[in-house]
């Protein structure tokens, strides 16, 4: 026939305890630089966008430039030919 038996455990949870209260805080802390991490990720976001922004200017500018520089040189050429074809008075 079966008998029943009982047993009275003690455990000491103090280490258990403890090791879970570091892991919450281990736990806080990777939180936090996930945090300064996305962040840092945002900040980054924001400098390429203006930087990009920058390089379509400064492209845009160069390129009105050169435009600029091409119509300057056109009507310096046609200065000189109209120069070239007038009478000299003496």
């Amino acid at each position: 026939m079966a008998e029943k038996v009982k047993f009275t455990i003690e455990v000491d949870d103090n280490g258990a305890v403890k090791v879970v209260e570091k892991l919450g805080k281990a736990f806080e802390k990777t939180t936090e630089k996930a945090e300064q991490t996305e962040k840092a990720v945002d900040d980054t976001k924001e400098a390429v966008d203006k930087s990009e922004g920058g390089f379509k200017k400064f492209a845009a500018t160069i390129k009105g430039g050169l435009g600029i520089g091409l119509v300057v040189s056109a009507l310096d050429s046609l200065r000189d030919g109209l120069m070239q074809n007038q009478k000299v008075k003496t």
